[in-house]
């Protein structure tokens, strides 16, 4: 799934990963806004890694952007299954 040219990602790079396999399947089944939607849920998840004592309504939003992104993922992969990528 990699564009021409482009290494691989470091193996903990986790959202150049995603990057990468949303970029592969937008083109077909994917539509854009889901694909910038998936970019969204990580920062949110991600953002309040940071914070000290992050909000209890935030830490809720960012595991439902967790669950959203794990979720989108597995679909994207079925699809994948299915098509024989």
């Amino acid at each position: 799934m990699l564009p021409n040219g482009e290494e691989a990602p470091q193996e903990s790079n986790a959202k150049r990963k995603i990057e990468l396999v949303l970029a592969a399947v937008e083109n077909g089944s994917l539509d854009k806004r889901v694909s910038a939607l998936m970019g969204k849920a990580w920062d949110v998840a991600v953002g309040l890694l940071h914070q000290d004592e992050p909000a209890r309504v935030a830490t809720f939003a960012a595991a439902q952007a967790t669950i959203l992104a794990v979720r989108t993922l597995a679909m994207i992969d079925g699809e994948l299954g299915e098509q024989g990528r």
